[in-house]
């Protein structure tokens, strides 16, 4: 089964950026288990392969992406 069926770049980079917003909107819903769950499928590998995608997402959603990468990050826990 095909999850994004688009193969242009700037289609995939809109549905990603979605995908980002909705991460962020649960995590200011203060449900970071849903965020993280959104921020894990973002992060599998035939996702992350998508750097053109990400490239072309608007700037805002990247700086959102790594505010939200850096909140869930595990480095830095055992403080």
């Amino acid at each position: 089964s095909v999850l994004v069926p688009d193969s242009k770049s700037a289609e995939r980079a809109a549905l990603l950026a979605f995908f980002v917003a909705l991460a962020k909107a649960l995590c200011d819903l203060n449900n970071f288990h849903g965020s993280y769950a959104v921020l894990c499928g973002l992060n599998c590998s035939p996702v992350a392969r998508l750097a053109k995608s990400f490239r072309k997402m608007p700037k805002k959603a990247r700086l959102a992406l790594e505010d939200l990468m850096e909140l869930n990050s595990h480095t830095k826990n055992y403080k």
